[in-house]
């Protein structure tokens, strides 16, 4: 647990960073930013093409490994990976 002292320098330095750099701040506090949506979306399509060659060559291992990657995906586009 942080103390009073240090919840207070934390709000300043984020006062100071939204002040002086409001995109990067933006940035580092949206859970869903750009560069996330993309990591989450190029998984997704890992997932489905893991799954789908999965179900084709009746291999457990693709299909393994695609369901963990649709996890992956799911939680990279729920915000809480």
């Amino acid at each position: 647990m942080l103390s009073a002292h240090e919840r207070q320098e934390l709000r300043a330095i984020g006062q100071h960073l939204h002040a002086n750099d409001p995109d990067f701040a933006r940035t580092l506090s949206d859970p869903a930013s750009r560069g996330r949506r993309i990591v989450a979306l190029l998984f997704a399509v890992l997932a489905v093409t893991l799954i789908v060659f999965g179900l084709k060559a009746a291999g457990f291992p693709l299909l393994f490994f695609g369901t963990i990657t649709a996890m992956v995906a799911a939680c990279l586009f729920c915000g809480t990976a």
